[in-house]
Formats: C-alpha cells, structure tokens, sequence
C-alpha cells in the first residue's frame, strides 16, 4: 500500500515542471518532510515507514532522481503528541522548506497537521490514518490518502461478524481522542445498519496502559466480539489483562488497525 503511495508522491514530483503553483518549489533538491512516533510507544510503525520510504528515496536518487534532483526525507519525532506534530510541521515548511508532507502517522497528528496544510497551501501524502476528516466532500485537492478510511473497514467487519460468524453482542474498546472516538461512531453507525447496538464501550488515555477501567466495564457485559481501535501497547495489555477475567474469556478480539483477529 505504502509503496504506491511513494511511487504517486514521485509522479507528483515529477509533474512540478507543467503544474503552476502559487510558489515554485525551485530548491537544488526535493525535500519531504514527517513528523511520527520515532519514540515512545508506536515508534516501530514510524521505524517501519522510514525503513520503506527511505529505500525507495534511495533507489530514486541512484537512478538519477527526479529532473537531476535529489529527493530527500527530513523527519521529526512527535511521540504521537498531537502539540508536537503541530510544532514540527511548522518547523518542516519554515525551517526545512519541504516540498510536501509525506507518511504522518495517526489520526489526531493528523487532525493538527491538516490545519498546518491547509494554511500553508502544501501536499498530504499517505498518512497512517483512516480518519473521515481526511476524506470529506468536497475533496481536500492537497490530500492523498494511502489506505482506505476507518468507516470502511469497520462495515466489513461487522458485516462479517454480524452476517457470517452470526455474531451480534459486540463492544468497543478505544483510544479517548479523536482517532478512537471517529472509530466508535463509526461501529454505532454500522450496527445500526444491522438493528443492533454495542452491548458495552470502554476506553483509555492515548499514550498510557491504563486499560483497567475499561475492561471492567466491558466484561460487565459478556460480548463475543471486542472491536478495538487503539494502538499497539494498550491493546495488547488489554488482550492480556482479560485472560484474567472469565466473562470476556471466549471473546473475540479485532484490532481496527491491522484488522487482527485473537480469540481469548
């Protein structure tokens, strides 16, 4: 998926010398510039982006790069702190004079930086996020998405939930920020399509494993499927908090974020 979004950011590259913009980017190279977890608790998936786009930039600029332009990829850590994201976007155009922001990670980084795109006139490329607010008609002609949206992915797996594995008792636990909360609306939206609501909703603090409470509140309610829409570290200890909780026990866990399925 993320290799073509790459591929797409070289075309638009590629294209600078018949599009007119308010601003020619007329600097020696091309620069990208992304703010993402390179610490903390999701930093694996920035690793792992860098690891992808900084192969491909590499293979770009042996082959010549773009109109005899290097391309390169400044990045900035924002441990997945939507204040941080802010700070580092304005330091990328102001500062680095990048061309346009590439792979930023998650939904309420995102949130913060679309007002720094928009503001400043500059291409979005292929966050890491299936948020609404960055599909929204009329399209954001600045916005290219590199994965489909959350409401999408969710209908499918209630749909196969609800229709295939005739599952109907199903709750969510979520991140309390605007990544989790677009992610519950859209469950509640889907299972009223199928005459059903979610028999229990938990959360937790973004960047803390307090899962606790939620799990608490969940469990009250014996649910055969938990939808979880939350980041690595505070889904897995809720997986492996509630192999102490009997009620959850023969529940089936699904991670939105890689559609993963554990069944504890």
């Amino acid at each position: 998926m993320y290799k073509t979004v790459i591929i797409v950011a070289i075309l638009i590259v590629f294209s600078l010398p018949f599009v007119s913009f308010d601003s020619y980017y007329d600097e020696k190279e091309i620069r990208f510039g992304m703010s993402g977890p390179f610490s903390g608790t999701l930093h694996s998936i920035g690793d792992e982006l860098m690891l992808g786009i900084g192969a491909y930039f590499k293979h770009t600029n042996e082959q010549g790069g773009v109109y005899d332009r290097t391309i390169r990829m400044i990045t900035k850590d924002d441990k997945y702190e939507p204040k941080m994201t802010k700070e580092n976007a304005l330091e990328l155009i102001k500062k680095e004079r990048v061309f346009a922001f590439l792979g930023f990670v998650g939904s309420p980084t995102s949130k913060v930086a679309l007002d720094v795109v928009n503001q400043y006139n500059i291409p979005f490329i292929g966050a890491f996020s299936g948020a609404a607010f960055l599909r929204e008609t009329p399209r954001n002609p600045l916005v290219l998405n590199g994965r489909t949206s959350y409401k999408e992915e969710i209908r499918s797996l209630i749909e196969y939930f609800v229709v295939d594995q005739n599952r109907s008792r199903i709750a969510v636990f979520y991140q309390n920020d605007s990544f989790g909360r677009s992610g519950l609306i859209d469950v509640k939206c889907a299972l009223e399509e199928k005459n059903l609501s979610q028999v229990a909703e938990g959360s937790y603090k973004r960047n803390t494993l307090s899962v606790g409470n939620a799990l608490y509140e969940i469990s009250q309610n014996k649910p055969e499927v938990i939808i979880m829409v939350g980041s690595t570290y505070p889904t897995a200890e809720f997986i492996r908090k509630k192999s102490k909780r009997c009620r959850v026990r023969n529940s089936l866990f699904c991670w939105l974020k890689t559609a993963t399925f554990c069944l504890g």
